[in-house]
């Protein structure tokens, strides 16, 4: 699915959340819409809520969350679309934060069979591409969505744009993105210790002795014939 067109001004940001809030509402999926379809304001309230958490940025404050979600815009995808593609080469620019629904995070290079590996599966308040918001990288896995997906996009333009109109909620932003990196960081190095561990444990128990010729001890036997 290609990259929406871009706004030209953060106040269009509150149009395109009222376009969302109505193809919310239309929804075929009960459990994914608002009894009444959700307003602008509620929508952008929901978002400003998910970037707030501890599944996102939970460092980040409810205020500056709001004023993030000013520069973000809402892309609504069906079920069984593809977000992004491992290793493509567009839309490397921008971060995703996931609003309603699912989405399964999976890896070409792990498949088994014609099925692809599922590495994780994220819902709402979960943020994808933060990474690649900062360097351009190259995805590492690809998303596709599990049903019905609704996802606030901040690309770099409007990042920049951020920083330069608002550097203080800008540089509270890189903050709260660098700590849920670092945390990252640490949690992949605890597992690579004990996988470390586990190797050198498995590489002992290999290159352990082992006698050919084990010893049995026969048990005496008593009778007649035992002189």
């Amino acid at each position: 699915m290609g990259p929406v067109r871009r706004r030209t001004a953060v106040g269009a940001s509150r149009i395109i959340f009222a376009i969302a809030a109505a193809l919310a509402a239309d929804r075929k999926d009960p459990a994914m819409r608002h009894p009444q379809g959700p307003s602008a304001v509620e929508l952008k309230s929901q978002a400003a809520h998910w970037l707030a958490t501890p599944s996102a940025l939970d460092s980040l404050g409810l205020d500056d969350a709001m004023t993030v979600v000013d520069y973000m815009r809402p892309q609504a995808l069906a079920a069984g679309d593809v977000l992004v593609a491992e290793g493509e080469a567009d839309a490397l620019d921008r971060m995703w934060l996931v609003l309603e629904g699912e989405l399964s995070v999976e890896s070409p290079a792990l498949q088994t069979g014609e099925a692809e590996l599922v590495v994780r599966v994220m819902g709402p308040g979960s943020l994808i591409g933060e990474l690649s918001l900062l360097d351009g990288g190259p995805r590492s896995a690809s998303c596709v969505a599990t049903t019905d997906l609704l996802v606030a996009t901040l690309d770099r333009e409007d990042f920049l744009r951020l920083l330069a109109e608002h550097p203080a909620v800008g540089a509270r932003l890189l903050l709260a993105m660098a700590k849920r990196m670092a945390g990252h960081v640490r949690d992949l190095t605890r597992k690579l210790q004990l996988f470390a561990q586990m190797n050198r444990t498995l590489s002992e128990a290999l290159d352990a002795p082992v006698d050919p010729t084990p010893v049995v001890d026969w048990p005496a036997i008593d009778g007649p014939d035992a002189d």
